[in-house]
């Protein structure tokens, strides 16, 4: 039987702001990541583009998860949906958190039942949490799931 050798392997990015971390740790390579914005960022309002990117970063977090291929489309129809509201020329900030608080109604649902899930979820709710400040008043309950 053989066995992978063990490491870390990290990079990080940084574009407009948004600071990205990534690593892959251990014998297994469990992935980790995180997002934050820079200090001098977080006063000022997201930009369109930023927040677009912060969706990204959830789809491909959802993308590369351990969730059942039903709960992963789920949480990704309504991650898709929110990122088309944001993307309009006006974004429609309310369709957007609806969109959001669904998915993460979602994760969190299934963070109940599928182990593999929890990791998942502490990796998109600080983003959602990034989000949730553009969103501004739109965010609406979807704090219920970000506190």
């Amino acid at each position: 039987m053989s066995e992978k050798q063990g490491g870390i392997s990290q990079s990080a990015s940084r574009a407009s702001g948004i600071i990205t971390l990534q690593a892959a740790i251990g014998n297994n390579n469990q992935q980790t990541s995180g997002t934050q914005l820079s200090k001098s960022e977080t006063d000022r309002e997201l930009s369109t583009a930023e927040v677009v990117e912060l969706l990204n970063q959830i789809a491909e977090c959802l993308r590369v998860s351990a969730l059942p291929d039903a709960t992963r489309e789920d949480a990704i129809t309504y991650l898709n949906a929110a990122k088309k509201a944001t993307e309009r020329e006006e974004p429609k900030k309310e369709t957007a958190a609806i969109n959001l608080k669904e998915m993460a109604e979602t994760l969190e649902s299934a963070t109940k039942t599928v182990e593999a899930s929890k990791s998942l979820w502490e990796k998109v709710q600080p983003i959602l949490v990034q989000v949730e400040k553009w969103l501004g008043v739109a965010a609406g309950s979807l704090w219920t799931y970000l506190s």
